[in-house]
């Protein structure tokens, strides 16, 4: 889909008599033939994380989903306008949507200038659509008790869980990453990323390494520990860690 995003720039930037993207400038220079531009332009375009830039296209296609159906003769798209985005966030801002919501967009504007190699210069220079993405922040700041929390006894009921051998083994090792997440402080995809054999237990802590985070994506490894505390008493962890390496025999104590 960002290939077809990158297409209609195209398309539209040659109807205003206006140079290619520079990504394209770019990978027809360096490119010997037609398959050749093909396999750069892959290159190019998928760079960085999956999800990352998944992300940044579903934004813009909200974007076009919008202009399609609201903008008016003066707008403009194919680069975007400072006042077509500026109209569009305003547009958000009317909706009552999430405190980050219009910063996000205008990160994904500006990460479709970067990728396809436009000036997005009218953007960073606008005074207006900064000013618009403070005001929904400062209005719609996420309170404390608006978020759902596990109350103590949830925590409680989970560790029990994760040590009651009646239960399905799967179902513990499912809830014992809730647990260690907690623990941890780890997002889901990084405790999805941290492989057995790099776990190591401790007294006091499980300590593991995840090959890639959301903010690590050198694949280096980031390093955690997640405690061995518990409301309990019951080393829930410890149990986690011999269910997930195939240490643990049944009926064996914690």
């Amino acid at each position: 889909r960002l290939l077809d995003i990158l297409d209609r720039f195209q398309v539209e930037l040659e109807r205003q008599g206006l140079p290619d993207p520079g990504v394209i400038s770019e990978c027809l220079a360096a490119a010997g033939d037609e398959d050749a531009f093909r396999e750069l332009l892959k290159v190019a375009l998928g760079k960085g994380a999956a999800k990352t830039i998944q992300g940044h296209v579903l934004a813009w296609l909200r974007i076009e989903g919008w202009f399609k159906e609201r903008a008016s003769p003066n707008d403009r798209i194919y680069p975007i306008a400072a006042g077509t985005l500026a109209k569009f966030l305003n547009h958000l801002r009317a909706k009552k949507v999430g405190p980050t919501v219009p910063e996000t967009m205008k990160a994904s504007v500006l990460w479709i200038g970067r990728r396809f190699g436009i000036s997005m210069d009218e953007i960073l220079q606008s005074s207006l659509i900064p000013a618009i993405v403070a005001a929904v922040a400062e209005t719609r700041t996420l309170r404390t008790e608006d978020k759902v929390t596990w109350s103590k006894s949830d925590i409680e009921i989970m560790e029990r869980f994760v040590a009651d051998e009646s239960r399905s083994k799967a179902k513990r090792l499912i809830i014992g990453q809730i647990l260690l997440m907690c623990m941890a402080t780890l997002r889901f995809d990084d405790s999805l990323r941290s492989p057995p054999d790099l776990m190591k237990l401790v007294p006091g802590a499980l300590l593991g390494v995840a090959w890639q985070t959301k903010v690590e994506r050198r694949k280096r490894g980031t390093r955690w520990s997640a405690s061995r505390g518990s409301l309990t008493g019951v080393d829930w962890i410890k149990i986690w860690y011999d269910l997930l390496t195939g240490t643990r025999a049944p009926g064996r104590p914690a």
